[in-house]
């Protein structure tokens, strides 16, 4: 009997033994993979690269600076976080890391660009093609029946297109992204020739100029989309001004630049700001964010920034060799013969980039501040500039 205790004995030893070896293992095996989860994981945002273009598994994208190949440079514009470029033959979209996306040829004889989001409108004034994109998808390509005057995208990939007509002075058509026609305005007596979506694709808002005993006025009509019975909510008259430009602010509040003064509404057309300029409107800039306008008088430039219902910025001087502006929600840049400028919202210098003669163009969004010049797209580094102090 003793010997039998001693045979169970041991076998409940070696159980319990082997249920230990078992569990550390478990353990062990769990600790590596929670270990290499975690390197795959922080591996890319640490080396800037992921592990698979780090093997060669995956050819790693090239970045910026992005050659330009195929046609002559006219403008940049960032949609989301990519960004396009429109030459005299081509429209391109690259991703965020620099890689070309989408290519197409758009047949304009004078291309112009809208972008909105990660949407944009290109066509052609005063002829008849248009390309509508969203992200890196082509929504739209072809040719508008009459002359195109002006157009308008939203984010939602809703797009506007403003044009001539035999029956009428002039056509106003909105169309979403399945072709159908959600809003139209046609004018036998006024002149249609800017339109802007809101940011959230509710609303459009349109103008058009007429004459008025020989003094220019402007209409600016509010569509409701929503609203197929009754889509006006705004039927605004501005007495004596012409409008040079419009857009939907991020606020949901529409500014409209014209010729003596620019002015903020809310969304269904109440004035909320009136900003009359004290001389000749030698600039202007609209987006999102505000409009950047420069006055001159005689020999000097200044510019203000109106960016909301109440603000108006302190003035700054513009440089002789000013060449073009951009802004964000936090940052003005200016970009002249050779230097870049970076202020904040109030005209305060934070940094300035130098050496930027062959520079033309400027586009940003809320991380990044692209270059453009007649052979490539640069992202500025924000480490090459320095404090001005």
């Amino acid at each position: 009997m003793a010997e039998i205790n001693d045979i169970r004995e041991f076998r409940e030893k070696q159980k319990k033994k082997e249920r230990k070896v078992f569990f550390l293992r478990l353990g062990i095996c769990a600790a590596a993979a929670a270990l290499i989860g975690a390197f795959l994981l922080l591996y890319e945002p640490i080396f800037g690269v992921s592990l698979a273009e780090s093997i060669g598994l995956v050819e790693a994208p090239k970045g910026y600076p992005v050659e330009i190949t195929g046609g002559t440079p006219k403008v940049i514009h960032t949609m989301g976080t990519r960004m396009s470029l429109l030459t005299d033959t081509e429209v391109m979209v690259y991703d965020e890391y620099g890689t070309l996306s989408l290519r197409q040829v758009h047949n304009c004889t004078n291309p112009r660009m809208k972008t909105q989001g990660d949407c944009a409108v290109v066509y052609d004034v005063g002829y008849y093609a248009y390309t509508v994109i969203g992200g890196d998808t082509l929504i739209k390509s072809g040719d508008c029946e009459n002359q195109i005057i002006g157009a308008a995208v939203g984010k939602n990939g809703n797009y506007a297109l403003i044009t001539a007509s035999t029956k009428f002075l002039t056509e106003l058509k909105a169309v979403n992204r399945k072709g159908e026609t959600v809003a139209t305005w046609k004018s036998t007596g006024n002149y249609i020739h800017a339109a802007a979506f809101s940011p959230d694709g509710q609303y459009l808002a349109a103008s058009a100029l007429y004459s008025d005993n020989g003094l220019p006025k402007t209409t600016v009509r509010i569509l409701d989309l929503k609203n197929e019975e009754n889509p006006v909510v705004a039927d605004r008259e501005f007495p004596d001004s012409s409008l040079i430009a419009m857009t939907y602010l991020d606020n949901g509040n529409l500014c409209l630049v014209f010729d003596r003064e620019t002015v903020v509404t809310d969304a269904v057309g109440e004035v909320l700001l009136r900003y009359p300029y004290a001389h000749e409107l030698y600039y202007y800039n609209l987006n999102e964010y505000g409009a950047f306008l420069a006055e001159k008088n005689g020999e000097e430039v200044t510019a203000h920034l109106v960016y909301d219902a109440k603000n108006v910025s302190p003035s700054v001087t513009l440089p002789e060799n000013f060449k073009t502006e951009q802004h964000k929600k936090t940052e003005v840049y200016l970009l002249g013969n050779d230097t870049l400028t970076t202020y904040d919202r109030q005209f305060t210098p934070l940094s300035e980039e130098k050496d930027l003669t062959e520079a033309f163009g400027i586009a940003c969004n809320e991380t990044d501040t692209y270059l453009l010049t007649f052979t490539q797209i640069e992202k500025l580094k924000q480490e090459k500039s320095y404090a001005i102090g």
